[in-house]
Parts: structure tokens; C-alpha cells; sequence
């Protein structure tokens, strides 16, 4: 997300499922100058291991915002959104 213009930066996992054997999901924040070349940024969300809403606070970001993140375990499917908020 082209995000240049904010200051702050709040972003939502809010995870609806979880499943599998031993699934965890494990997410962090990435910036980048162009928004293709993509940087951990040193933020990250707790180790997920049950549906939940969960958030992720980030300033002095540059231009560029995502997050990254993989899900862990046999079998492992979650069913998730996210929504940044933004501000100046």
C-alpha cells in the first residue's frame, strides 16, 4: 500500500479460522522504497495460534507498507483480513 503521505500506521489481522495441527500463523511488517523491493521493518504481530483480532503499530515507514507472513503446520489453512488505518 502507497502509504507516503501518513505518519502513523495501524495494521489489523483479524483472523476468522485457524486449522490444522498445531497452525500458527507468523506475520510481520515490511517497507520498501519502491514497492518492490520489500525489507522487514522490525515490527510483527505475536505468534498467532487462534482466531482473534490482532494489530501491528508502525511510524517512520517511508513510502511503501505490507505485511508478510506465512501459516505454519500440517495441513494449516486460516481464513483472515486485514485493514490498515492510516493517519498523519
Amino acid at each position: 500500500m502507497e502509504a507516503g503521505w501518513a505518519g502513523e500506521a495501524i495494521f489489523f489481522l483479524i483472523v476468522e479460522e485457524l486449522t490444522g495441527k498445531d497452525a500458527c500463523v507468523n506475520a510481520c511488517v515490511e517497507i520498501s522504497p519502491d514497492g518492490i523491493n520489500w525489507i522487514r521493518e522490525g515490527a510483527a504481530f505475536p505468534l498467532i495460534s487462534k482466531p482473534g483480532h490482532y494489530f501491528c503499530k508502525v511510524s517512520h515507514f517511508g513510502n511503501w507498507l505490507r505485511i508478510n507472513g506465512e501459516i505454519t503446520g500440517p495441513e494449516a489453512e486460516a481464513k483472515a483480513s486485514v485493514h490498515l488505518h492510516l493517519k498523519s
